[in-house]
């Protein structure tokens, strides 16, 4: 898929609370009696069963949103006294770089930044393909506090991230990623030509009046899903790759942190290249713009939306900071809670996850619950027996904002998720998607026409048990359509 490109820095699918997921058998009780639930809103009662702590395993999320959103709901679960083991696969070096960068932007607790500055300063880096000088700067900065991080296990954050089970060569890869970032001068990344470069590609012949095709992408295939992205912001980040705009700002410098890579042919030779090889066609918007708990940002005049995607964005993310600051007042408690593994980057999880098994350093663990991207869907099979348990829960990406296909091939992909998913083991849970909640999505007319979900929900009961259940699974598959 041209639009989608071949290594996305950001997901397509909204941010999850991963402790809320593993409480959905809960929540499909209280469904069964009519109280309207969700997963990122838990109560005390819905934590009680999570004593222990919970593993989280992300395959291939591309960012680190489901771990923002975990860690600052994390004082919703009242009840919920275990600490928190997230570990992190990625299929590139540099998406797994991005990933821990993402997360020193928001975890800093600088008393000189406030919640505003922080959250345009991460929807920045995390969305655009241009940046302010400043912010520029800052992304300098911290790829040198992490290349010491990586070196000497220093830094505030050094104790949260787990690098044990990484292989020499992937330390080598992750600090290549930052020499790019902060050393400009030795290998440029010309993002401008690189983004007119993807857009020729896609629009082919079509190039000279690809506005038309913007309009048409925008009200016959996203509108169709989700209307709070506005046209205008849509348009221009499909001209000029910029998402999240601070007023009378000028973004001139290239977000390196965008740059992934890829094997090439020059000179008749294949060699590995920085690039951008990442989405042209659905934009930043999905993982945090999407949806949200203020109902305010979601109000009409004449059905048209009196606010943003970006305004919903940088909303989410400053509400996250403050639960986050609020249940962790300094780094020191956070790090008495949290834990991120870094697994080994790779194109096949399979020899990490037996890893995981057979690892001296982590004791032996069952995932809590798991998020498994769409692009990394064909290696549900290989997640190891061992690591599952009855109480792990799964949230599997669809393709609902892959906006390169059609709906058919979107319910044709959903179908063979269930059937990948039930042949390793899983059954969906209510429907196969999240509760709905008090966690608002803008949709046409205020409702979620959608024909898929943008995660399914699946529930570990054993290969023999979800053969059994098989028909009823095609039922459910069939409501989804």
């Amino acid at each position: 898929m041209e639009g989608a490109g071949t290594a996305g820095v950001w997901g397509f699918s909204p941010a999850i609370d991963m402790l809320s997921l593993a409480d959905m058998d809960h929540s499909q009780q209280e469904n069964a009696q009519g109280e309207s639930t969700r997963e990122d809103t838990a109560s005390d009662t819905q934590s009680q069963h999570l004593s222990s702590d919970a593993n989280i395993l992300l395959m291939g999320a591309r960012d680190a949103r489901h771990i923002i959103k975990t860690i600052a709901h994390l004082g919703r679960h009242k009840n919920f006294r275990g600490n928190l083991n997230f570990y992190v696969y990625e299929e590139q070096a540099p998406m797994l770089a991005r990933t821990i960068l993402l997360l020193s932007m928001f975890l800093d607790q600088d008393p000189n930044i406030n919640n505003a500055d922080q959250s345009q300063f991460f929807l920045e880096v995390f969305g655009n393909t241009f940046l302010r000088g400043k912010s520029y700067d800052a992304v300098k900065s911290l790829a040198t506090s992490l290349m010491i991080l990586l070196g000497d296990n220093k830094g505030p954050l050094a104790s949260l991230f787990n690098l044990n089970l990484l292989k020499f060569r992937d330390r080598d890869d992750l600090e290549v990623v930052f020499k790019f970032w902060r050393d400009d001068a030795k290998k440029a990344y010309d993002i401008e030509k690189l983004w007119d470069s993807r857009l020729r590609r896609l629009y082919g012949p079509r190039y000279d009046c690809r506005e038309n095709s913007v309009d048409w992408d925008y009200h016959m295939k996203l509108v169709k899903e989700v209307t709070i992205i506005h046209k205008t912001e849509f348009l221009r980040w499909r001209q000029h790759g910029i998402a999240y705009e601070v007023r009378g700002s000028t973004y001139d410098k290239p977000n390196r942190t965008t740059a992934t890579l890829e094997n090439m042919k020059q000179d008749g030779v294949k060699v590995v290249k920085w690039g951008y090889f990442n989405d042209v066609i659905t934009g930043p918007f999905v993982p945090f713009g999407i949806e949200t708990e203020n109902e305010l940002l979601l109000k009409r005049d004449n059905d048209m939306h009196k606010h943003a995607s970006s305004e919903v964005a940088e909303f989410n993310i400053a509400s996250y900071l403050e639960e986050y600051k609020q249940t962790f007042p300094t780094v020191e408690s956070l790090l008495s809670r949290v834990k991120i593994h870094l697994l080994p980057p790779g194109a096949d999880p399979t020899a990490s996850l037996l890893k995981l098994t057979k690892s001296k350093t982590v004791a032996p663990i069952q995932f809590t619950s798991i998020f498994v991207s769409n692009s990394t869907a064909q290696c549900i099979a290989q997640i190891p027996p061992a690591l599952l348990g009855p109480k792990t829960r799964m949230s599997v990406e669809t393709a609902r904002f892959m906006l390169d296909l059609k709906a058919t091939q979107v319910q044709a992909f959903t179908e063979k998720l269930v059937e990948v998913c039930t042949e390793s083991g899983f059954q969906m849970l209510n429907g196969g998607s999240i509760p709905a909640s008090s966690c608002k999505e803008a949709a046409v007319g205020g409702k979620v026409e959608a024909k898929t979900p943008d995660v399914l929900v699946m529930c570990f009961v054993g290969s023999q048990e979800a053969m059994l259940g098989s028909a009823q699974l095609s039922s459910q598959v069939e409501m989804l359509a």
